[in-house]
């Protein structure tokens, strides 16, 4: 090809991507690719000043690798790393945690969970029309980006999870529904109950235009005991969010239950929740190892910044005089207050608020835990940390790179803990604790 260009990738980014200069001095980011390949690319993209190009050919491949594929595709969609050796996994997940992070040597070793493959207690399945009938979609990066492809097998999805997809995608092509009705299968599997509940995404905002009735998925309902309940919702159907605007209608048990170190939470189809929960546990039995030790910890508030259901608040409440809880969803503290009692938790507070609306919270005197989504704090939120410095500082990190540059404005603080976590196997992604204590 006229744009093919030869690379060695020489380093790996701290998204994932293999890393390697061209003989013009371009440093192009390739997805799938690993120290030592060598490859012909061509480049696709650049964004904010980043050149990505996707691989055309694996000229010579890295001894880093566990397999070498023939052909396109060159990484599985869902699982990037799946190639790579397991410790070399490791290895390159521990590296990118100290390079992004000055004095990024880790107090522990990265901790990697047994389970490497069908872990995921979620997953959202988009569709495709394929030969007249549905099947689900996957979608495309490189030149195609956007685009939906059929899937290929997701190993990292529980088996219960694979299963039932199948039966429902058979449902939704017996009763001819058109691509165009649905948007996603969204399945959650409980580890406590071991059952699925499945939330069907659909485009039409009255169940009355829907090609298939209530009745029909109840008869589905019965036959699969591993379904305990379905909630049909409508969502915009011009964005590839999986957010609703309403519910139509539900049938059966809606509500997940999980069993984490001994404590039970619930939680809604539309909410968040580990998708690994049994390796998230490591991270809640550090941060209270870590906690145990502080001089007089009882007489400490806990303020939960994104708390979502509850979880990290509820498992530390034990060994402080109040947690207050902070997460912007109604159905959180509807879900939250129903933890807690279940959990036998009376020094708990739950506000619906923003993180930003929940300034007022944070003091300097107690310990300040957050646990935010990707795109991780905001520089508003980054500088009332920062002046108030509360005493001790928990951050919970799924995105490394945008902890990093949060904890680069917050300077009020000394390291005490970190620790990167594996809870994605045979994907890029890293989940890492930092521990903060106020300088004196």
């Amino acid at each position: 090809m006229d744009d093919s260009i030869t690379l060695k990738i020489s380093a790996m980014s701290p998204s994932g991507h293999g890393i390697g200069i061209a003989s013009d001095g371009i440093k192009y980011y390739v997805l799938g690719a690993f120290i030592g390949d060598i490859l012909e690319v061509s480049p696709y993209k650049n964004s904010e000043g980043i050149h990505y190009a996707e691989i055309l050919k694996l000229l010579s491949p890295s001894s880093d690798r566990s397999f070498v594929p023939k052909k396109a595709p060159f990484y599985n969609p869902h699982a990037p790393w799946r190639y790579l050796i397991d410790t070399k996994e490791m290895e390159y997940k521990q590296n990118i945690i100290e390079n992004l992070f000055i004095g990024g040597k880790q107090d522990q070793e990265i901790f990697s969970p047994e389970k490497t493959t069908y872990y995921r207690n979620k997953s959202a399945f988009a569709f495709v029309e394929q030969k007249g009938r549905l099947a689900f979609a996957s979608f495309q990066r490189g030149k195609s980006g956007g685009k939906k492809i059929p899937q290929l097998e997701n190993i990292l999805n529980h088996e219960v999870i694979t299963n039932l997809a199948q039966k429902f995608l058979t449902f939704f092509n017996q009763h001819k529904i058109p691509k165009d009705e649905l948007k996603y299968l969204i399945l959650r599997y409980s580890y406590t109950t071991q059952t699925c509940v499945a939330h069907i995404l659909v485009n039409k905002n009255s169940r009355k235009k829907l090609s298939f009735k209530k009745s029909d998925l109840e008869r589905s309902l019965k036959q699969n005991k591993e379904i305990s309940g379905i909630l049909v919702s409508f969502s915009l159907p011009e964005t590839r969010s999986t957010t609703t605007e309403k519910d139509l209608f539900q049938i059966g048990n809606i509500d997940s239950k999980e069993i984490l170190l001994g404590k039970n939470y619930h939680y809604h189809p539309s909410q968040f929740f580990q998708v690994y929960p049994a390796a998230f546990a490591e991270i809640l039995k550090d941060i209270e190892n870590y906690l145990k030790t502080v001089p007089e910890i009882s007489s400490y508030e806990l303020l939960d910044l994104f708390s979502g259901v509850g979880v990290i608040g509820i498992h530390l409440a034990h060994l402080v005089q109040k947690v207050i809880s902070i997460e912007h969803s109604p159905l959180s503290q509807i879900y939250t207050e129903r933890n807690t009692k279940e959990n036998n938790i009376h020094n708990f507070e739950f506000h619906e608020l923003d993180a930003e609306q929940a300034l007022s919270h944070i003091k300097r005197k107690q310990i300040l835990v957050v646990d935010p989504p990707r795109s991780g704090l905001s520089k508003k939120l980054c500088k009332e940390i920062f002046a108030k410095s509360p005493e001790y500082f928990v951050y919970i990190s799924c995105n490394p790179i945008t902890q990093a540059r949060d904890l680069a404005m917050i300077t009020s603080y000394q390291k005490v803990f970190s620790r990167a976590y594996n809870l994605f196997p045979q994907t890029q992604h890293i989940e890492h604790l930092v521990i903060l204590k106020r300088k004196s």
